[in-house]
């Protein structure tokens, strides 16, 4: 693993405010980590830390589906990280995305994009890898729509994945590849991946009283503070990945593409 020293500056103290995550409807065809598959210990361990963090929160409504209002806890099975998006549309429109699936699977060679995609994730990567989890993520604005840990791959492994990438992103005139990119950051030097495991749902403009606010940044601080000691989650083995069709939450994902690494 990665010097810690050299990730201390993905380190966030203290957010500077929270924001609402801006509806939206998606299909994504993606390659992740799905914690649970791994092993169910590493995600139980994040499990914990949601109702930990939820019970200390006030005056927001939890909620179990992502397209509602309130604060949305990701269920254990959906806890995840996107490494590589391969394709992706949104709209405000679930229709409009409906339709965008439908065509997509109708009039393309769907079927035969994703054996290729899964060829050259299989070419490329092998063998497992490992990922410490540490830290809220903040990104660079220092706001936050969710409560999210950041997960940091060994180099070598990243290495493999820009190779993809750039064997995807070559390929836009024969692949739907218009979004083909790591889910990394930043983006110039990937080195962080995002689990998301609870997310402030509701309208963009919407502010939290000042007092909760403060309460829930002083949450994050203090998670920070005990992960920046030790990460949350060492070394977490990843000895599995998968190619996904899904929308940003993998809610109710079809995850059909297991590739096993040795």
């Amino acid at each position: 693993m990665s010097n810690i020293s050299d990730n201390l500056r993905y380190f966030p103290e203290r957010p500077k405010a929270i924001k609402f995550w801006k509806r939206k409807y998606e299909f994504n065809l993606a390659l992740s980590v799905i914690i649970k598959p791994q092993k169910s210990e590493y995600a139980n361990k994040i499990k914990k830390r949601q109702k930990e963090i939820k019970e200390k929160v006030k005056n927001i409504k939890i909620i179990n589906n992502p397209y509602k209002k309130g604060l949305y806890q990701y269920p254990i099975d959906d806890l995840h990280f996107t490494i590589i998006n391969f394709l992706k549309y949104g709209s405000k429109n679930k229709d409009k995305v409906n339709e965008f699936e439908k065509l997509l699977k109708k009039h393309t060679n769907y079927n035969n994009i994703k054996e290729r995609i899964l060829k050259e994730i299989k070419e490329k990567i092998e063998r497992k890898s490992e990922a410490d989890l540490r830290w809220i993520y903040t990104g660079d604005k220092g706001e936050i729509d969710s409560i999210s840990l950041q997960s940091f791959l060994k180099p070598e492994f990243i290495k493999k994945l820009k190779k993809i990438e750039e064997w995807a992103k070559n390929r836009t005139s024969e692949l739907p590849c218009d979004s083909a990119g790591m889910k990394a950051w930043p983006k110039e030097n990937p080195r962080a991946f995002i689990v998301n495991t609870l997310r402030f749902m509701g309208e963009p403009q919407k502010r939290l009283s000042n007092n909760n606010e403060t309460q829930i940044l002083d949450i994050v601080k203090e998670l920070n503070i005990k992960d920046n000691q030790k990460p949350f989650i060492k070394n977490l083995i990843i000895k599995k990945i998968f190619l996904v069709e899904s929308d940003p939450f993998l809610y109710e994902h079809k995850c059909e593409n297991e590739i096993p690494l040795k």
